[in-house]
């Protein structure tokens, strides 16, 4: 990544002053000058991207029907760069539908690799 910077910092300071009270060891009339400077960087910045696996829903078929429900079935495929590791998948169901099983279990998938999931779906 790149990261351009645009900033102002100080550059130089100057501090005077023409008289000096023995007394009190303090300057008088004191002058202060202040410097500022713009600035532009350009920075780069490595940013390492753990490689992990990654799913998509190919596709979803099933036969739904009222007062009865049904099956519903959905293939993952890992389109990730690693292996997904004992892959499980769940389906939310929301009012007219319900499950009583919402979890399936895919196993290992290679980068690739696809399996389906099967959910039993009720419907009122």
């Amino acid at each position: 990544m790149t990261l351009e910077l645009s900033y102002q910092y100080q550059n130089n300071v100057q501090v005077g002053g023409d008289e000096f009270d023995s007394i009190t060891g303090l300057v008088t009339n004191k002058e202060v000058g202040i410097w500022y400077e713009n600035k532009t960087q350009t920075q780069t910045i490595d940013i390492e991207v753990k490689k992990e696996p990654y799913f998509e829903a190919t596709n979803v078929t099933g036969d739904l029907y009222p007062d009865e429900g049904g099956m519903l079935y959905v293939i993952y495929k890992n389109i990730g760069e690693e292996p997904a590791k004992d892959a499980t998948v769940r389906v939310s169901a929301a009012d007219p539908f319900s499950t009583t099983d919402d979890q399936a279990y895919l196993g290992t998938l290679n980068p690739g690799e696809s399996a389906v999931a099967a959910f039993e779906i009720g419907c009122r």
